[in-house]
C-alpha cells in the first residue's frame, strides 16, 4: 500500500465516522421533535430509534407490538453494551 492510498483511505474513514455521528444526532433530534408534535410518547420513539441494526429494530418493534416493553428495554441495554 503506497502512502497516497493510505492517506486517502484514512481521511475517508475519519470523514465517514464524522458524518455517521452527525447524521445519527440529527436523526434522533428531528425524530424527537416530530414525535413531540404528533403526541407520540418519547419512550416509544426512543425504543424505535435505538435499533441501529435491522434485527435489533425488529426485536424492539415486536416487543412494543406485543406490549412487552421489558424485552425491548433489554434489547436496548444489551445493544448499548457492545
Amino acid at each position: 500500500m503506497d502512502h497516497n492510498s493510505f492517506l486517502s483511505n484514512s481521511c475517508a474513514s475519519i470523514a465517514s465516522l464524522y458524518l455517521l455521528q452527525t447524521g445519527a444526532v440529527l436523526f434522533t433530534s428531528s425524530t424527537a421533535i416530530i414525535a413531540r408534535q404528533c403526541g407520540i410518547p418519547e419512550t416509544f420513539v426512543a425504543l424505535l430509534t435505538e435499533g441501529a441494526e435491522w434485527e435489533e429494530l425488529a426485536v424492539v418493534v415486536a416487543s412494543v407490538l406485543q406490549q412487552r416493553p421489558s424485552l425491548g428495554l433489554g434489547n436496548v441495554v444489551g445493544s448499548s453494551c457492545k
